[in-house]
């Protein structure tokens, strides 16, 4: 778990009252460790001071209104690519994909009508996602396998 989210919880939310935006934004911020720019604009501001460019480490991302999602750089050379981890089975499975993780098991449940996700960490310890959607089942494990959702729900934004 990551001890400076740990130490710095200062804000709680509901993770069933979280917009899939936020969502996407904690697994950017605290998942990926990505800069995320909440406009397009401020990222351009960022990339440049007047005439002169200003380098920003790879990759980082910004929500793109147009998208309706968050859009990464990963390389200089390349078009944003859209991130959804929220709503992409594809991105969310990327997570699992994380050396964070050892073991990964996902299904759903007919009788709640909710998909469940499961993980093992290498320390084996074990976090689990309940959510309407299987994306969100996985964000939720992932995150709270991080420390920014507790077993109860609760979202610490630090």
């Amino acid at each position: 778990m990551n001890e400076s989210v740990e130490q710095s919880k200062s804000s709680v939310l509901l993770w069933d009252n979280l917009s899939l935006r936020q969502v996407d934004q904690l697994v950017c911020r605290w998942v990926q460790n990505w800069r995320v720019f909440e406009t397009e604009d401020e990222l351009w501001k960022a990339k440049w001071h007047g005439f002169e460019r200003i380098d920003i480490p790879f990759p980082y991302a910004y929500w793109s209104s147009l998208g309706d999602c968050y859009c990464v750089f990963y390389e200089d050379v390349m078009d944003a690519e859209p991130y959804l981890p929220s709503r992409s089975v594809d991105d969310a499975l990327d997570l699992y994909e994380m050396p964070l993780f050892t073991n990964a098991a996902c299904f759903f449940n007919k009788k709640s009508g909710r998909c469940h996700a499961k993980l093992r960490t290498v320390e084996k310890r074990s976090f689990h996602g309940n959510s309407g959607t299987l994306p969100l089942a996985i964000c939720q494990a992932v995150l709270t396998a991080y420390g920014i959702v507790s077993q109860t729900g609760e979202v610490y934004i630090p």
